[in-house]
């Protein structure tokens, strides 16, 4: 009888075990695709390794739109923060030097139009960006210095060679692959688009 009964028990014995290993195997799975975030107890999925998969390349999103803004005083001294901000996301953004030096050279001629003639004191400028992943938009919003908004169409012709102001929107023209302005409320909002070449996303 004891004989019968012993390779039974036995095989029943190997059985439970075989079960438990298979469990213990799954919830180590489990665990390493995901893990607790402490505090919250929300589980978040764990970084892909070396033995997981990964999205192919060609699955990856594309590069969406992102629009920064900033704020300063209609004053020339704020000059230097927008083309620093401006300059930081261009190196962000990974945009070639020729585009760059474009985009900067009219941000500073609009934003100095928008301070010098369409503020008044104590008004502030805003400055409007915005990327994808082939272009860039460049806003800039004045609240207007009490006169009407002056909007033209195209550039607008050259001042004289011995002129020494009036060149800014000549400039931007130049530069920008699309100028517009339009009237916003009692000011004006000046919107520069730039083409370019994106080499590293952000």
């Amino acid at each position: 009888m004891i004989h019968l009964v012993a390779p039974r028990v036995i095989a029943l014995v190997w059985r439970i075990l075989g079960i438990a290993a298979r469990g213990a195997a799954h919830r180590s799975r489990r665990r390493a695709r995901w893990v607790v975030r402490p505090r919250t107890g929300v589980k978040f999925p764990r970084r892909p390794t070396d033995t997981q998969s990964v999205i192919p390349a060609s699955s990856q999103p594309t590069v969406h739109p992102c629009t920064s803004r900033f704020r300063a005083p209609a004053d020339l001294e704020s000059l230097r923060f927008f083309r620093g901000a401006l300059a930081a996301l261009i190196d962000r953004r990974g945009t070639c030097a020729t585009r760059s030096g474009d985009m900067l050279l009219a941000l500073s001629e609009a934003v100095t139009n928008a301070i010098e003639h369409g503020s008044r004191l104590g008004d502030e400028v805003e400055v409007i960006i915005t990327w994808d992943a082939t272009s860039a938009l460049l806003q800039v919003v004045d609240h207007g210095s009490g006169a009407a908004p002056l909007i033209t169409r195209g550039a607008p012709p050259a001042p004289p060679a011995t002129a020494l102001r009036g060149r800014g929107l000549v400039i931007i023209h130049a530069v920008a692959d699309t100028v517009a302005a339009e009237a916003v409320g009692g000011g004006t909002r000046l919107s520069m688009v730039f083409h370019h070449p994106v080499l590293a996303a952000a």
